[in-house]
């Protein structure tokens, strides 16, 4: 469905998230890879105003989604070191890094900390 997507979109697409193995058969599209990193106090600050927008009272002690939450926040902060505390595991900087340096386009890294204006602008820069 993906392909059928991408070939609809005469002027090109941009598809975001992390690919790691799934979407190794779409690697003869690229063009482009964007990696977009922050430090981990950053994913995890951003991580939880977001889930606290979602879920709300929810993710709270005693609400029903807070083991839920206290996993997922685990797991983003194992994501640098792929070391992982509790049940959830997959995803982590080192497998990406991997990925990432077999990919035959080019590969732009950009600092998550910077302001999206100036991200928007990186991106333009490389990719117009």
């Amino acid at each position: 469905m993906m392909a059928a997507a991408f070939d609809a979109a005469p002027a090109g697409w941009v598809l975001s998230g992390s690919l790691d193995g799934w979407g190794d058969p779409l690697i003869p599209r690229f063009e482009h890879v964007i990696f977009l990193t922050a430090p981990m106090e950053v994913r995890l600050s951003r991580l939880r105003a977001r889930e606290r927008l979602r879920y709300g009272a929810a993710i709270d002690a005693g609400g029903p989604l807070h083991d839920h939450h206290r996993e997922f926040l685990n797991y983003a902060a194992g994501y640098d070191s792929g070391e992982f505390v509790g049940p959830l595991t997959g995803r982590h900087r080192l497998r990406h890094e991997a990925w990432l340096s077999r990919l035959p386009c080019p590969v732009t890294r950009l600092d998550g900390k910077r302001a999206v204006e100036v991200l928007v602008g990186a991106v333009l820069a490389k990719t117009a």
